[in-house]
Order: structure tokens, then C-alpha cells, then sequence
């Protein structure tokens, strides 16, 4: 029989970042060409640009409350990356003149993303069934059968209601019973 291939998440993609939807291809060429400018010049340029264009609303994404500040720092972060390379990082690179081991994490990187996006379509997939089962229901027709009444005289037959310690004592009881149990049944098949 055929076993599965189990797959090992590939390394963060260090430099490459996702451009969010709904940015408008002006926007997105600002904060590019202002993320290596930062990434370049550090972060001093990073804090006169910002006290330079406050005002300005095409550099808004500078500001740490808006939406893209995110994706701007990411593309700065990942610029200084490629301008700045880590040590070792040449040694990696000699050791990707291997195409064959280059193809390989790329392709496990491809079949790993093929199964997280099947993963969460699957999800996906069960939430809107869960949402159509409950969309089906018609709440409207549920008719009341029968009320119980409860009186005053009948309060000393009940029990006193557990607290939470009790609950928990109980129920670690229970699970001591069923591993002794367990123990006990493995013993005598033995």
C-alpha cells in the first residue's frame, strides 16, 4: 500500500510579500518606491518623511493605524533583506546551483500551499453547509408541548447544585475509575 507523504512546512518566504487586494496601482508604486528608500536610508529618513508629508494623504499608509502600514513595513523589512543579506546567505545560494534540490522545496512548497488552500476550502465548505442547515431550520415552527411547573414544597426532594470544585472532583474521579479500569483490562489480557 501507497503511504501518504507527509509534508513539513516550507520556510517563511523572507522576500516576498503579499500586495493587499483593493490597492490602486498609484498607491501600491508609492509605497514600493518608499519602502527601499527606507530600507536604504534607515529608519532616520523613515521619521523626516513622516513629519514631512503628515499632512499629506498619499503617505497616510506611514501612519500606524492605517490599513497598509503593515504591508509597508513588511516590504521595507523585506528590502532590507535583499539589501542588507544575512551571513550564510552566500553559501545557501552556492548550495542552490543544486537545480534539482531547488526544484524540490519548490515544489513542496507548491504542494503545501495546494494543501493548505484545500484545507481551508474545506472548511470553508463546512461552515456554509452549517450555514444552510440553520438557514433551513424554521424557527417559527417549534410549538411549546408541555410546561413543567415547579413548587416551592418540591425544593427539599432536589439536590444542592454542584459548584464548579465539585464538578471537577467528579469528574477526575471518573477518569481515575476509567484508567484503573483500563490498567486492570490490560493486565488480564495479558
Amino acid at each position: 500500500a501507497a503511504r501518504a507523504k507527509v509534508l513539513q512546512a516550507p520556510a517563511k518566504a523572507e522576500y516576498s510579500v503579499d500586495v493587499p487586494p483593493g490597492i490602486t496601482s498609484l498607491d501600491l508604486d508609492v509605497i514600493k518606491l518608499t519602502a527601499q528608500f527606507v530600507a536604504r536610508n534607515g529608519k532616520t529618513f523613515l521619521t523626516g518623511l513622516t513629519s514631512r508629508e503628515h499632512s499629506n494623504p498619499q503617505f497616510n499608509f506611514l501612519k500606524p493605524t492605517h490599513s497598509m502600514f503593515a504591508f509597508f513595513t513588511s516590504l521595507a523589512d523585506a528590502y532590507s533583506k535583499v539589501l542588507m543579506p544575512p551571513k550564510g546567505l552566500a553559501e545557501q545560494l552556492k548550495k542552490d546551483e543544486d537545480k534539482s534540490a531547488l526544484l524540490e522545496r519548490a515544489l513542496q512548497r507548491l504542494e503545501w500551499d495546494r494543501t493548505q488552500e484545500a484545507a481551508k476550502k474545506q472548511e470553508d465548505d463546512e461552515l456554509e453547509r452549517e450555514r444552510d442547515a440553520m438557514a433551513m431550520i424554521d424557527w417559527h415552527d417549534f410549538v411549546v408541548v408541555e410546561s413543567i411547573d415547579f413548587f416551592d414544597e418540591e425544593d427539599e426532594d432536589l439536590p444542592m447544585p454542584l459548584t464548579l470544585r465539585d464538578v471537577v472532583t467528579q469528574l477526575r474521579d471518573a477518569e481515575a475509575e476509567m484508567g484503573a479500569e483500563g490498567a486492570a483490562a490490560g493486565t488480564a489480557d495479558e
